[in-house]
């Protein structure tokens, strides 16, 4: 029986402790002047009763109550009405036992068992203390109560029958009285809305002095266990109670019910004139959870009128201070496009803190963070126009380059697009990009670096890629690419002229080599002047092997690579 009081007041301890702990929920200030109602079911776990009754120990049961508290914030009265009831369990040996009255000793084999339950009924009154978190969703309440409880019932009788009536075991219960009791809960609330809630916890109550009743002119009476084990019925083993005994009781229990608050309890409190209400919202992917830099954040009131402005940071967070508490939507705009817009209400805030909220990008498109630069330098490239288009699907985005050179365009989630700069005297490299490389539940951000070569009258531009078939001068296919890059310029810059040459190696006599760049370079001013550039803005010229760019000359033995180094062709910008 000790070790079971000790594990019972270790078990409710611990549970007490948990107002205590270092690690508690975000702390919400209580509502003050708050009234709430609770009913609760539970069991009566453990039980204690301290008689004088070697031979009854007593079961678990049901218990039910309703509570009534006030609290004026985090301290508050309470009044408690409990019910419980035990019933009372023989442990009076029934094996083994003779008759020593007999000669000779005769066997006791037929029992008649008699067991009542045990009722209490308590009335409370005490100080309730709690702990409010979680934007007053959650509570911890202590509730410390004292008053008197009505405690009657548990009479049990045990008796042989065969092969004479004798009263083995007994005792008359308690009396229909009223004691002084004491009683400690610890409750867990949850709210589910503003008034109604579900609560759980346990508790430990203890009666002072509960009166035993007498029956048979007794209030108990047993027979005693020989050392030996056995029992035998003589007059030197009974013991009996013939008074009234006061005895001590005590049990421990859980229980789970629903809450019910009232009134000027869900009110909050007035605001606090000398404290600081502060918001920080961060910026989110809604696929990827990337924070999201330099999203623009606008604070709206209930009107619609702008309260607050600004810009995240490099966390993805913006902070704004000075906010009178009331009712706020939290908009955002990350390059043009509308994040999904969150509510603040005036509960959230909390003096001299400042209240987390969370908004989202949930649009499905890419964002190219790019950089423009000059061809073979780390030069950014200023004011360039960057267009991204899918002819197929009629879709055409563009932007400018800012003093650093960054650009940035919204990707469709699909298709293949072409990406490339325009600016005057710039030739720009053509980027062809397909959505569908890309997964957007992990990447919303793609980064790209665009590459323009500068323009000078007069200077020669190698076009790569430009190849023919040996003795042939038609356009393959993977020359096209690259000569759409020159009708993009010519297209962008409708005053300028060109000169469009291409050259040979040194192999093959001057005359067919001359004639050869002359048909090929012809071939590239059709397949341009096809594209609907004019061909008055183009001369053809074939320079054969004329102006060879290193010594592989007629006669003098070079590998394959040096050769392709002169078959080339070039454009350059006519001076007006």
């Amino acid at each position: 029986m000790k070790r079971i009081n000790l594990l019972a007041l270790i078990l409710f301890l611990a549970g007490t402790s948990a107002l205590a702990q270092n690690e508690k929920p975000e702390k919400a200030k209580p509502y003050k002047n708050e009234l709430s109602i609770s009913a609760r079911g539970g069991y009566d776990i453990l039980q204690w009763y301290r008689n004088n009754m070697p031979f009854i120990d007593y079961k678990g049961g049901i218990m039910g109550g309703v509570s009534v508290d006030y609290f004026w914030r985090s301290v508050g009265i309470g009044v408690d009405v409990d019910y419980l009831r035990n019933k009372p369990k023989n442990t009076f040996p029934t094996v083994n036992l003779y008759n020593t009255d007999y000669n000779p000793i005769e066997l006791i084999s037929d029992f008649k068992l008699t067991e009542d339950p045990v009722t209490r009924v308590f009335y409370g009154l005490g100080p309730g203390f709690r702990y409010v978190g979680w934007n007053r969703k959650f509570s911890v309440q202590l509730d410390i109560r004292a008053g008197l409880a009505s405690i009657k019932g548990g009479y049990t009788q045990l008796s042989a029958t065969i092969p004479a009536p004798i009263l083995l075991n007994f005792h008359a219960g308690y009396k229909d009285n009223f004691v002084l009791t004491g009683k400690a809960q610890l409750r867990f609330n949850y709210f589910i809305s503003e008034r109604f809630g579900v609560t759980a916890g346990t508790y430990f109550m203890h009666h002072f002095g509960a009166k035993s009743d007498t029956a048979f002119s007794v209030s108990s009476q047993y027979y005693q266990v020989t050392p030996e084990g056995e029992l035998y019925l003589t007059g030197k083993e009974f013991v009996a109670e013939r008074n009234s005994v006061k005895n001590n009781i005590s049990s421990l229990g859980v229980f789970g019910g629903v809450i019910f608050r009232f009134g000027a309890s869900t009110k909050p409190d007035e605001i606090c004139k000398n404290c600081n209400y502060g918001l920080t919202v961060t910026a989110r992917d809604k696929y990827t959870g990337e924070v999201l830099p330099d999203t623009d954040i606008a604070v709206f009131n209930l009107e619609g009128v702008v309260i607050k402005t600004g810009k995240t940071n490099s966390f993805g967070m913006v902070s704004f201070d000075d906010l009178t508490p009331a009712t706020y939507s939290i908009e955002g705009k990350l390059h043009g496009i509308s994040l999904e817009k969150t509510v603040i209400t005036k509960a959230e805030f909390e003096p001299d803190k400042n209240v987390q909220k969370e908004i989202v990008y949930a649009d499905r498109s890419f964002i190219i963070n790019g950089v423009a630069y000059t061809c073979n330098t780390i030069n950014p490239i200023t004011g360039v126009t960057v267009i991204l288009e899918n002819n197929e699907k009629a879709i055409r985005k563009s932007t400018i380059t800012d003093t650093q050179g960054r650009f940035v365009l919204h990707l469709p989630e699909t298709g293949i697009y072409s990406l490339y700069g325009k600016k005057a005297n710039f030739f720009s490299q053509i980027e062809e990009i397909n959505a569908s490389v890309y997964n957007r539940e992990k990447n919303l951000f793609i980064k790209l670096e665009l590459c323009a070569q500068e323009i000078e009258c007069d200077k020669n531009i190698k076009l790569e890629n430009i190849h023919y078939d040996l003795d042939k001068a038609f356009i393959r296919t993977d020359a096209m690419p690259e000569l759409n890059k020159l009708v993009q310029f010519m297209t962008d810059n409708t005053s300028v002229n060109i000169e469009l040459g291409s050259h040979t190696d040194s192999r093959a006599s001057d005359e067919y080599n001359q004639l050869l760049s002359q048909n090929r370079a012809n071939a590239a001013v059709d397949y341009i002047v096809s594209r609907g550039i004019e061909r008055s803005r183009i001369i053809a010229i074939g320079y054969g092997e004329s102006r060879l760019l290193n010594r592989c000359a007629d006669g003098v033995s070079c590998s394959e690579t040096e050769h392709q180094l002169n078959r080339r062709t070039e454009f350059k910008v006519i001076c007006p």
